[in-house]
């Protein structure tokens, strides 16, 4: 596990702090007795659940009054619902954090009409683990290659277009001319896994380390294999596995490639709603400083085999910044590439 972060949050929980008005309640009396809503946006049993789960047991202890936090699953749209939940909904009193998609971003800028939110408005504690997006299938599958995936279907399960199982299959085939035909109508991570198990769809793409974590056996014994991967660099146990970006032959496949790639280190990061008071959102940021660095959570973490590869809440929020400077004509282009409909 690598931690980067120490400067970096203690600078910006000191720079938060400082805000606090004389006499204000503080963070303990407000979290004191309080129940906090932890929203991840799938369903039971994908490893947004089980990470949303693992952190809000250990932030309970950490947390300044030490609150009691129940994780709420709010599956739909492939993250999108829970999304709007949050900017719109959400209690903006430091009562409720969440877990957004990695695809956060991706939504906001292709389906503005259906995102109805401000990524760059929330404000993020830090993120459990920074891992790529993976494309795995059946073995029995004949397809390993760029070319072979051009030659031959491979039905692969989604949560919905708004989620990056969406979204990476239908850029390859839009940009490299590959034939993935994308099945949704899964809640989460769980039911696309038991589908590739009953042979209803032959993969999926997801979190390298969701893989690892919920089928770590099939990819001990062969039954699935890794073919592609998406992120801005390899995985360190994926060094034969190619990456989308090394596909791209022209500026605009490499920029259009490195957007979609963009979720890397979003996914499994915890933030709050817009408008939440600055000095609980110092305690927040600490707290889950201090939930990263617990032996106890870093060994059930381990036991439980989910990995952590922690970054700070600010290294978080420039990659969502630097991912929403995209200018309108690639912005167009990028929209037809992922979601699969040529605009007028």
């Amino acid at each position: 596990m690598t931690i980067r972060y120490p400067a970096i949050a203690a600078a910006a929980v000191a720079a938060l702090s400082l805000a606090v008005p004389a006499g204000a309640e503080t963070p303990e009396q407000f979290y004191k007795g309080k129940t906090v809503t932890f929203v991840q946006p799938f369903g039971p049993g994908g490893t947004y659940d089980l990470y949303a789960r693992l952190i809000g047991q250990f932030l309970e202890k950490h947390v300044p009054g030490n609150p009691n936090i129940v994780v709420q699953d709010m599956a739909g749209a492939g993250g999108i619902r829970a999304s709007n939940h949050m900017y719109n909904v959400a209690a903006k009193d430091g009562s409720s954090i969440w877990m957004p998609p990695d695809t956060l971003v991706i939504s906001q800028l292709l389906e503005p009409d259906k995102a109805k939110y401000k990524a760059d408005s929330f404000t993020w504690l830090g993120t459990a683990v920074v891992v790529n997006s993976v494309i795995a299938i059946r073995k029995d599958v004949p397809a390993r290659t760029l070319e072979d995936l051009r030659k031959t279907e491979v039905v692969v399960g989604s949560t919905g277009k708004g989620s990056q199982t969406f979204y990476m299959p239908q850029m390859m085939n839009d940009l490299f001319g590959t034939k993935f035909k994308v099945v949704m109508g899964y809640k989460s991570s769980g039911d696309t896994m038991l589908a590739v198990e009953r042979n209803e769809i032959s993969g999926v793409s997801l979190a390298w380390g969701s893989w690892k974590t919920l089928r770590g056996e099939w990819l001990q014994s062969g039954f699935a294999v890794p073919i592609l991967q998406f992120g801005l660099r390899k995985e360190p146990d994926l060094p034969g596995v190619p990456l989308a970006l090394d596909f791209a032959r022209n500026d605009e496949e490499r920029q259009i490639a490195a957007f979609a790639s963009s979720g890397s280190p979003i996914g499994r990061s915890v933030a709050v709603p817009p408008g939440v008071p600055r000095d609980r959102i110092a305690a927040l940021i600490a707290a889950f400083d201090k939930v990263m660095r617990d032996p106890a959570f870093i060994k059930e973490a381990e036991s439980r085999q989910l990995a952590l590869n922690p970054a700070p809440a600010a290294e978080v929020q420039k990659a969502i910044a630097d991912s929403l400077k995209m200018t309108p004509e690639t912005l167009k282009r990028a929209r037809e590439v992922l979601l699969g409909e040529k605009q007028s």
